[in-house]
């Protein structure tokens, strides 16, 4: 018996140490874009089976026959973009750009609706009762449609924006907007660092994260959850919402330590007092 276990085992390492096979499996190339000459580094979703997608040099909106749009960057603006997001409100692509700009972006032609200064809005609101301070470049950008909110996320933290009509009428209506667009300063939601954004109106969760710290908040905004260094000493690298069941949900974390943590999400909401 002694000698066809040690045989087993000898068989068993032997197939471990040979390489193993990569298999393609459970997903098809349904379609192959090409046309980006530099690398895509943004994409969006978007109505209609369509989507946007951003490189160094222009945007694009594809469907599933290819190119239904683009526009270049001027040869002095390359590289501007540093976030994306969809506005259903007003059918607009939003980007994000290094010179602390928003520009919204009609859906079908990639026309300029608006464009955005976000120190300019900052100064006309005058900030009053200080609810927002500067976050630098923005890096996330999300969208929350039922409030018409819009979340930048940047160095400084995280800031709670309204997009809405202004009272200013266009010259020559874009598509159904017939007034220019404007953004309101809400309150500032946390002031650390912020990597990424994470709206699940699915799972009714929004999800902040940077490189020591994780919040979850309702659609509202209201934080139901929060854990400081999920990866001790180590940043935060990636997180994803993980649906278990209909009454379950939990969260998936990757760590610069090379570790993966599965943390399930309490319903519990904070005392006012913000413990965790």
């Amino acid at each position: 018996r002694g000698g066809r276990c040690s045989a087993m085992a000898a068989h068993a390492s032997a197939v471990s140490s040979e390489p193993a096979e990569q298999l393609n499996f459970g997903m098809e190339c349904e379609h192959e874009y090409t046309g980006h000459i530099t690398p895509a580094m943004h994409l969006v979703p978007l109505p209609r089976r369509t989507f946007a997608s951003a490189d160094e040099t222009h945007i694009r909106i594809w469907g599933p026959q290819g190119d239904l749009a683009k526009t270049t960057f001027p040869l002095n603006r390359r590289s501007m973009v540093s976030a994306m997001a969809f506005c259903p409100t007003f059918s607009a692509v939003l980007t994000a750009e290094v010179d602390m700009t928003i520009k919204a972006y009609s859906m079908e032609k990639l026309e300029i609706l608006e464009i955005l200064s976000i120190e300019q809005a900052r100064k006309q609101q005058g900030d009053q009762g200080g609810k927002g301070r500067s976050s630098g470049k923005v890096c996330a950008l999300a969208t929350m449609p039922q409030n018409n909110w819009v979340l930048m996320g940047g160095d400084g933290g995280c800031e709670l924006w309204r997009m809405v009509k202004s009272t200013k009428r266009r010259p020559i209506s874009v598509g159904r907007l017939e007034f220019h667009l404007q953004i309101e300063l809400v309150r500032q939601v946390v002031d650390f660092e912020v990597f990424s954004i994470v709206v699940s109106p699915a799972e009714q969760r929004v999800i902040l994260w940077g490189p020591q710290w994780l919040y979850i908040y309702n659609m509202e905004l209201s934080p139901l959850a929060s854990y400081r260094q999920p990866h001790g000493a180590e940043p935060t690298c990636c997180v994803c919402v993980h649906v278990v069941s209909i009454i379950d949900t939990a969260l998936l974390t990757g760590g610069a330590d090379g570790v993966v943590n599965y943390w399930s999400i309490q319903a519990k909401q904070l005392s006012a007092s913000g413990d965790e």
